[in-house]
C-alpha cells in the first residue's frame, strides 16, 4: 500500500498479510506502509510508538491473513476431512512486552519488535521460524515460508526455497503478502507475484491496486475504487469477490473475507464450517485463516468464526490491535505490545516466546 493510501485506509480497517505496527488507538507519528492486510503489509517507521497496531502479512494471514497450503491438499480440512484434524492443545500464552505486529502462518508465527527484530516460533523443518538478524518494519507468514520488509521496503524471505518462493523480484515492494505464493505492490500500484505456480498465483491480473492479500488456492486485490479483483482457483467461489466497495480484503485457503466501508465484514467462497458466516457488529480488521476467519471490533475484542476443531473460536477476553489467523490458530496483539495467540499448538505456533 502506497504511504498516502495507508491511513485512508486504516481509518476503517487494520489490514491483513505483511504484518507491522499501523493501526492505533492514538493518531500514529509515522507510517511506511501497509497488510495483510492481512495481511498486506503492515508496516511502522515507529515501532517502538506506545500504542501499537496493522496489514496483510495478509497474511493471510496469516493466512491473514494470511495462510496457504504448498504440499497438496491431503490435509486440507475445508476439502472435506475437518473432523479428522490433529488432537486440539489450547493454549494462550502471553509473550513479554514489545512486540508490535504478529503474523501467524500455516504452523508458526511470528512477531516484530519494537527494536525492529523478528522472531517466529512453531513448525521450523524448512526453517520458516528462523528469521535472518537485521531490521524489519514488516513480516508475512505463509505455508512454509515468511518474509520480512527492511526500513528500505526490500524484502528478505525464509523457509521453503521450492517453487522460487525466495527468488524475490527486484525493486522495492511494499503491502506484501504470502500464503502457497506471494505478491507485493510495487511503485506504480502494479503486483509483482512469486512462488508457486498451481492455481494461477503468479498471473496477477493488470492495472493499479492499493493492497494485496495471497491465499492458497486464490489471492486478491483491492483496486483504487475499492473493488476488489481475485484470480487462482475458482472450485469453492473464494475467487468470485461480491460486487462493491471493500476497504481492506483477506484471503483464507478457500474462502475470503473484506471489509466494507460501513465497518461490516462480507465473507465468499467456502462455507462447509460457516466461515463466511460473519458475527453481527462493526470491525476495523478482519483476517481469513484455513477454515475460520476473525476481526478485530470497534471495541478492540477479538470475534472469530467457522471452523472450531482446535480451539480457533476460543479467544482469550483482551483489549487488542491486531489479528492475524492461520491455518487452526491465530494470535492477536495485545494493547500492552504482548502477543497472545489460540487454537491449535501442535507445532508450538501459539507458545509465544
Amino acid at each position: 500500500m502506497t504511504v498516502g493510501r495507508l491511513w485512508r485506509v486504516l481509518a476503517a480497517s487494520c489490514m491483513f498479510m505483511l504484518f507491522a505496527a499501523a493501526c492505533s488507538s492514538a493518531e500514529p507519528e509515522a507510517e511506511v506502509v501497509g497488510t495483510g492486510e492481512t495481511g498486506p503489509v503492515t508496516t511502522s517507521t515507529s515501532p517502538a510508538s506506545t500504542t501499537p497496531p496493522t496489514a496483510t502479512a495478509t497474511a493471510t494471514t496469516d493466512w491473514t491473513v494470511a495462510s496457504g497450503a504448498q504440499d497438496g491438499e491431503e490435509d486440507d480440512p475445508s476439502r472435506g476431512d475437518e473432523d479428522e484434524a490433529p488432537q486440539p492443545v489450547k493454549t494462550t500464552t502471553k509473550a513479554d512486552s514489545g512486540f508490535v505486529a504478529v503474523a501467524a502462518g500455516r504452523d508458526h508465527t511470528c512477531g516484530l519488535r519494537s527494536d525492529q527484530s523478528i522472531v517466529c516460533w512453531g513448525a521450523d523443518i524448512l526453517d520458516q521460524s528462523s528469521p535472518p538478524s537485521g531490521a524489519f518494519v514488516g513480516i508475512a507468514t505463509g505455508t512454509f515460508w515468511s518474509c520480512g520488509l527492511n526500513p528500505e521496503m526490500n524484502l528478505a524471505c525464509w523457509g521453503d526455497s521450492a517453487d522460487d518462493n525466495l527468488e524475490i523480484p527486484s525493486g522495492p515492494l511494499s503491502d506484501v503478502s504470502v500464503g502457497a505464493h506471494a505478491c507485493g505492490l510495487r511503485s506504480d500500484g502494479t503486483l509483482a507475484c512469486w512462488g508457486v505456480t498451481e492455481w494461477g498465483g503468479p498471473a496477477a491480473p493488470s492495472g493499479t491496486f492499493v493492497e494485496v492479500s495471497a491465499g492458497t488456492y486464490h489471492s486478491c486485490a483491492l483496486r483504487n475504487n475499492g473493488s476488489v479483483a481475485c484470480w487462482g482457483s475458482d472450485d469453492f467461489g473464494g475467487a468470485e469477490a461480491p460486487p462493491g466497495e471493500f476497504a481492506s480484503v483477506s484471503v483464507g485457503v478457500n474462502h475470503s473475507c473484506g471489509l466494507r466501508p460501513d465497518q461490516s465484514v462480507e465473507c465468499w467462497g467456502a462455507n462447509q464450517a460457516e466461515q463466511r458466516e460473519v458475527p453481527a457488529g462493526a470491525y476495523t480488521q478482519v483476517s481469513s485463516g484455513l477454515s475460520h476467519s476473525c476481526g478485530l471490533r470497534v471495541d478492540q475484542s477479538i470475534k472469530c468464526w467457522g471452523a472450531d476443531s482446535a480451539g480457533q473460536l476460543d479467544v482469550p477476553a483482551g483489549v487488542y490491535t491486531q489479528v492475524s489467523s492461520g491455518w487452526n490458530h491465530s494470535c492477536g496483539l495485545s494493547i500492552d505490545r504482548s502477543i497472545v495467540c489460540w487454537g491449535l499448538n501442535n507445532d508450538g505456533q501459539t507458545t509465544v516466546p
